[in-house]
């Protein structure tokens, strides 16, 4: 399920026709730029970085990621499990 936001931004990459220089990014590129800009970050950080209420949002882009090995995961050493995310 997406949300508003996304299914307005999806029919915006549609609508639009391909220029001699333009470059397409996939949603994972462009969540992975945003890691990179803000840096180390938890996934409650990261989803909203990119405008979402809920981490659960980005989970599976995150998911895809983590599995072709471009983010790394760094898990909390305190008493409470977290995970953070660091983009390689």
């Amino acid at each position: 399920r997406t949300t508003k936001k996304r299914r307005s931004y999806l029919t915006t990459i549609k609508k639009t026709k391909c220029k001699e220089n333009e470059v397409f990014r996939t949603w994972e590129k462009i969540c992975l730029d945003k890691l990179r800009e803000i840096g180390k970050a938890s996934l409650k950080k990261w989803a909203l970085a990119m405008d979402y209420e809920h981490s659960t949002n980005i989970s599976k882009t995150v998911r895809n990621l983590e599995r072709q090995g471009k983010i790394r995961v760094i898990l909390n050493k305190g008493g409470r499990i977290k995970k953070y995310y660091e983009a390689i």
